[in-house]
């Protein structure tokens, strides 16, 4: 599994090769609320990874901004 700097670096999914987008989190979601992006999402295939954690991210499930420290 590669490291969410590698990721950013290609700009590539591992999964599919496909182009990598960060995601913001709604702001008035208080619990997971950041300014800035909290995930990397492949537009093509929808594989997440956390931004702190690094985890493969499923469903609606989304990275808690608590990883970051």
């Amino acid at each position: 599994m590669k490291t969410i700097e590698q990721l950013i670096k290609t700009g590539k999914c591992e999964k599919c090769d496909g182009k990598l987008v960060c995601v913001n989190y709604d702001r008035n979601n208080i619990e997971n609320a950041y300014d800035g992006w909290g995930e990397l999402m492949c537009v093509k295939c929808g594989h997440r990874r956390g931004r702190w954690s690094g985890k493969v991210l499923i469903g609606e499930e989304e990275e808690n901004v608590r990883n970051r420290f």
